[in-house]
């Protein structure tokens, strides 16, 4: 499994323990600020896989197809259920970011994600929509 889902599990029964407001467009935007927070700060990715320009700002591929079916909101019964471990250098980026961004709503997050300086520069008025944002981008914004 991607690393990016297993994070993207822990992160949801965090929002859903929290009772902040969550789909799977959010989930993305949070999971783009982790990454980039994580680079800052210890200088390697928080996960492996590809942060890309789209239209609604940074995204995962492979959250937008495994969590395809929230992309209109997790509930309480959406909870997951597998018992995931993350590392002790993890759980401050996340709790950090959440602190930040988790009462924002998605459209919010949106709006926020469209103003880094890393999904500009590849969406470029449009003509980045799918390409991949380097790790070097998410360093220097």
């Amino acid at each position: 499994m991607c690393k990016s889902v297993e994070l993207g599990k822990i992160i949801i029964n965090m929002c859903l323990e929290n009772q902040y407001e969550l789909n799977t467009s959010k989930l993305q935007k949070l999971l783009y600020f982790m990454q980039k927070l994580h680079l800052k700060k210890y200088n390697t990715p928080l996960f492996p896989e590809n942060i890309i320009a789209w239209v609604c700002g940074p995204a995962i591929d492979e959250i937008h197809k495994y969590f395809f079916q929230y992309h209109l909101g997790f509930s309480k019964e959406n909870r997951q259920p597998e018992k995931l471990a993350i590392l002790d250098a993890e759980k401050p980026i996340i709790c950090h970011v959440l602190s930040e961004y988790g009462t924002k709503s998605p459209m919010e997050m949106i709006q926020l994600s469209k103003l880094e300086p890393s999904w500009k520069q590849i969406w470029d008025d449009g003509n980045g929509n799918g390409k991949i944002i380097p790790i070097e981008l998410l360093q220097e914004s």
